[in-house]
């Protein structure tokens, strides 16, 4: 094994100056998620007739206050809050150790007193991207799977919705459809004047509906935009990584040709418009990015994807490692490496990766050391820590790489 690039650093988490009533928490962001999911199948599920739209006064004050708890200003963003029954937290996810600053609603002994949905900032953000789980419950364990993503990447922030889409009828309550909800006003606040702030959206569907999809789909990319909807290097990136996890990834697109190299690409030659039920194409929140000169990534995760833990982590993986891929505040390539060799177990190779935080790495391969086409196997995002991978002897010998970006 050959030597690469790392570097061990001490994780950052910065110091934030909060209220003296703030909420202290210390936890899992992923079990806290699927938590806030719970209430989304009970107090505000499917039909409860529970869920109060805010009227337009309420959602320009959630709209500033959630542009003040972006900027830092606690004091102003918890009395914007206050008054709309929410309150500013402030979580520490323990693992990696990460600091969040969040608006969460007020709780009572039945849960939340309005079904808004809650909102967490990064304090000290690897990369300019919104992660957004608009559909709990209707597209079950998205909140968890953002939240996985979130972590795993560093992104700036991490919106939930508070209640099933369809909780006072059809679509009464769905993010990407209507612009008078919480959720759309913190997508306003934080997307940045320019759609800097790129939202990646985390939806699901089940295999089962899809028979027009090719066998063994996983997952669905889009841009969200109807006409020509081009395979954005998001998109392209994104497709790259998730197959090389395993994960089998197709995209949206309406105009390229089958034999168009961006779709053979992506696509292999099937139709971009066979995707077109989960193109997202009248998302609002795609729309108003798109609006800004921004961009916009809509992931659709099959339902074994977002409840089988292992897979979902691989694709958490190979998603933070594609946003990594766009850091904005990281220079240079991490610091120099080398894998460390482990005792097999089983008859497996067994090795650790030291990893930097805020970098992605691929594991590569092939058979001859000076020649050949290097292989990815796995893609996944440094956090500070080792990980360990295993691989079978049993295969052919050869040669493996890591590398660090």
């Amino acid at each position: 094994m050959g030597h690469r690039l790392w570097a061990v650093i001490g994780l950052m988490v910065s110091l934030v100056t909060l209220q003296a009533g703030t909420t202290n928490i210390v936890g899992d962001l992923l079990v806290e998620a699927a938590r806030l999911e719970t209430f989304s199948k009970n107090l505000y599920g499917q039909n409860s007739n529970n869920y109060t739209a805010p009227l337009t006064a309420e959602w320009e004050q959630f709209r500033d206050a959630a542009t003040a708890l972006l900027n830092g200003n606690y004091a102003t963003a918890e009395s914007l809050a206050a008054p709309l029954d929410y309150q500013l937290v402030y979580f520490q996810h323990t693992n990696p150790v990460t600091g969040l600053v969040g608006l969460r609603c007020v709780e009572d002994e039945n849960g939340p007193l309005r079904g808004w949905g809650t909102f967490f900032v990064n304090t000290n953000a690897a990369v300019n991207v919104l992660v957004e789980a608009p559909h709990p419950q209707a597209d079950f364990r998205s909140p968890q799977t953002a939240a996985e993503m979130f972590i795993k990447s560093g992104a700036l922030g991490l919106l939930i919705a508070g209640a099933n889409r369809h909780v006072n009828g059809t679509g009464t309550a769905d993010p990407c459809d209507l612009v008078d909800t919480a959720f759309h006003a913190v997508h306003v606040a934080w997307n940045g004047a320019s759609g800097e702030n790129v939202a990646w959206q985390i939806h699901g569907f089940s295999v089962a509906g899809h028979e027009e999809f090719p066998d063994g789909t996983l997952a669905v990319l889009s841009t969200g935009q109807g006409g020509d909807n081009f395979m954005s290097t998001n998109v392209i990136r994104l497709d790259e990584v998730l197959e090389v996890n395993g994960v089998k990834s197709y995209a949206y697109n309406k105009n390229l040709a089958d034999n168009d190299p961006l779709n053979l690409l992506v696509n292999e030659g099937v139709s971009g418009q066979t995707f077109t039920n989960l193109g997202a194409r009248s998302n609002v929140q795609g729309i108003y990015s798109r609006g800004l000169g921004g961009e916009f990534v809509h992931v659709e995760l099959a339902t074994y994807v977002r409840t089988n833990a292992p897979t979902r982590t691989l694709t958490a993986d190979a998603v933070a490692a594609a946003m990594l891929r766009f850091r904005t505040n990281v220079l240079g390539a991490p610091s120099a490496f080398s894998l460390v060799p482990q005792a097999s177990v089983n008859g497996n190779l067994v090795w650790d990766v030291p990893t930097e935080s805020r970098h992605p790495y691929f594991i590569d391969f092939r058979t001859e050391l000076s020649a050949g086409e290097w292989q990815s196997l796995y893609a996944f995002p440094g956090e500070g820590t080792a990980r360990r991978f295993t691989n079978s002897v049993a295969g052919p010998t050869g040669f493996y790489r890591v590398r660090g970006e």
